[in-house]
């Protein structure tokens, strides 16, 4: 316990610092928890989240023909509960009109309800076709049962894409981390009675997912997709997470996804947002890059009621001209939860 001074540093990966940036044309969010890890066999019928579990591991290699990544053992407690995974890491994939697919499994079967948690990377265009990424994905499977789940993360071929497979490698300089924990949906319990009878307030609540299985919208401008949120307190604030896979196509470009509250941009503490600046400095040919995005950030003075969350996409500040493409041939999920700064 005490005060912490957590600090976002970024350096060459030789350890030099050269000519980085960080929060170019969009704003910049740091959410922080504190989270225990809560092994067990209660069940906490009042939590939205419970069973958090953690696996970190340094681990660089190149897998593909839908093989096994990495794999994490996990004992679910409850059989009413759906499971949330949260994964970040490093993605590399080389070569022209190729694409890859990252998919998680449970206990062998990829997930059914409401469909595969997953994200692609197609590679086509620029001076040297090669990407590495920082990715990090978010989704909930719902409909497993309480026990051992074997969680397995595989990457293969991109379904109905017709692209032969790059020689995908996962965690190229990084640690990756898998969080997963068990989650109640729409779950309306905000306070519970505390042993000595005081009322506690829990961090979060009225968790909701949507999923969109076929998203392939090429728009430039306006709603991508929606949902309407019935938000039950006046004093929260809206978390918002958006794992989308997005491209912008044009060379010296940008295009921009963002979130809306009733067609409004967030002004507390401000505007929630994803941007892509493509641009090849050798030769400024296009680049066609279809990558794993998120969009993520929480949103204050928002009142009670029915709420419309919008994801659209539009210009940057600056680089107009771009060419936008979201939701290329993977599923696209939404996770909303009331949140209580402090509690």
């Amino acid at each position: 316990m005490g005060t912490r001074t957590i600090a976002l540093e970024y350096k060459d990966c030789d350890g030099t610092v050269h000519d980085n940036y960080v929060g170019w044309n969009s704003r910049l969010y740091i959410i922080m928890a504190e989270v225990a890890e809560t092994t067990g066999s209660a069940t906490c019928e009042s939590q939205t989240a419970f069973n958090i579990q953690q696996f970190a591991a340094v681990s660089h290699t190149e897998t593909r023909d839908e093989n096994i990544h990495s794999t994490s053992h996990y004992v679910k407690r409850a059989a009413d509960t759906a499971l949330r995974v949260r994964w970040s890491g490093n993605l590399y994939g080389e070569g022209n009109y190729k694409c890859g697919r990252w998919y998680f499994k449970f206990n062998g079967v990829e997930c059914s309800n409401p469909g595969p948690l997953e994200w692609v990377m197609y590679v086509n265009g620029g001076h040297v076709p090669q990407v590495k990424r920082g990715v990090a994905f978010n989704g909930i499977c719902e409909g497993i049962g309480s026990g051992a789940i074997v969680i397995t993360l595989h990457v293969g071929n991109c379904t109905s894409s017709g692209h032969p497979p790059f020689d995908a490698q996962t965690g190229w300089k990084t640690t990756t981390h898998l969080i997963v924990e068990e989650t109640r949906l729409g779950q309306d319990i905000s306070a519970v009675l505390a042993a000595d009878g005081t009322t506690v307030r829990l961090p979060f609540y009225n968790r909701v997912q949507g999923y969109w299985a076929n998203l392939y919208d090429n728009a430039d401008t306006g709603v991508i997709q929606s949902m309407t949120y019935n938000k039950k307190s006046n004093s929260s604030g809206i978390h918002v997470i958006w794992s989308v896979n997005v491209r912008n196509h044009l060379d010296d470009t940008c295009a921009k996804w963002s979130v809306t509250f009733n067609g409004t941009q967030c002004s507390n503490p401000g505007s929630i947002e994803h941007i892509i600046y493509t641009h090849d400095f050798d030769t400024g040919t296009y680049v066609n890059w279809h990558v794993p995005g998120i969009v993520d950030g929480m949103c204050f003075g928002i009142g009670r009621g029915d709420v419309i969350i919008a994801l659209v996409v539009g210009a940057c500040s600056s680089h107009t001209g771009y060419d936008a493409f979201t939701g290329w041939r993977s599923g696209t999920f939404l996770m909303v939860e009331e949140v209580f700064l402090g509690a």
